[in-house]
């Protein structure tokens, strides 16, 4: 997941994969968004690219044709759970502390 402050105006760069698979899954997407509830402006998404990994006796892959879409044996167990992770993940990186270490510039010799 991204830092609020990288950020789109649609949901386009929010990618999710179930047990290595690329899915769309507007419930999930929704859960994201909703992890940066009141971190971003209103109109703005997140970046991110999740990698969720569960049993696969969990998650149904034949929906679709493409398999791009999935169903879960327990839709909001997992919404929930990917919405507080995402959540926690970006308060713990918003409070990491950073340190910037600034080299001075070396003085220029004269040929």
């Amino acid at each position: 997941t991204s830092s609020p402050s990288l950020n789109r105006s649609d949901r386009s760069r929010i990618t999710l994969f179930v047990n290595g698979r690329w899915i769309q899954d507007t419930s999930l997407t929704h859960a994201v968004v909703q992890a940066y509830h009141t971190l971003l402006m209103a109109g703005r998404y997140p970046v991110s690219v999740l990698m969720i990994e569960m049993p696969p006796s969990e998650v149904d892959v034949n929906v679709h044709p493409t398999k791009a879409e999935v169903r879960f044996r327990d839709q909001d167990r997992v919404f929930s759970a990917l919405q507080r992770a995402v959540r926690r993940a970006v308060i713990d990186q918003a409070c990491a502390p950073s340190l910037r270490m600034f080299q001075p510039a070396r003085p220029q010799r004269a040929l």
